[in-house]
């Protein structure tokens, strides 16, 4: 059920984080729940990614820019530097090569959750950087319910 308040968020989740995991969490559970997923699979989805976006075991790591050690999933609060890698999740649709788009993160575990069967897959991506024209394996793709 949606957290109606940033006072019901769980205790583990850290003070400062706590509207962002509402939010996060709220969102995911309703978008799960609008794909047709059961009310135990909306949550376990939304809880998922909610800890990995703002939960307590967030980790920090060193800015390549300014040093500041204020990177949480690929960004950097003090400066504002974004790590260019992305993980992109696609469903591939019936026998054929065919996939939808179903979202991108800037976090595996985040990207990982998001796989909710086993048709669903998850592939690197860094932002801003030209492909070739021709076909080409996708190096990196993963299957994590096969």
């Amino acid at each position: 059920m949606p957290y109606a308040s940033v006072a019901d968020v769980p205790d583990y989740v850290p003070e400062k984080h706590r509207a962002q995991w509402r939010a996060v969490w709220n969102s995911c559970y309703q978008d799960a729940l609008d794909d047709g997923k059961s009310k135990e699979k909306a949550e376990a989805s939304a809880f998922a990614q909610a800890n990995g976006v703002a939960g307590p075991n967030v980790k920090k790591t060193e800015c390549p820019l300014c040093s500041a050690t204020s990177v949480v999933l690929g960004k950097c609060d003090f400066c504002g530097y974004l790590e260019r890698k992305v993980f992109v999740v696609g469903k591939v649709v019936g026998d054929s090569k065919d996939w939808e788009f179903q979202g991108v993160f800037t976090n595996f575990d985040l990207a990982k959750a998001a796989c909710l069967e086993k048709n669903y897959f998850v592939g690197p991506a860094e932002l801003d950087r030209r492909l070739p024209t021709d076909s080409m394996e996708w190096e990196g793709v993963v299957w994590p319910k096969v």
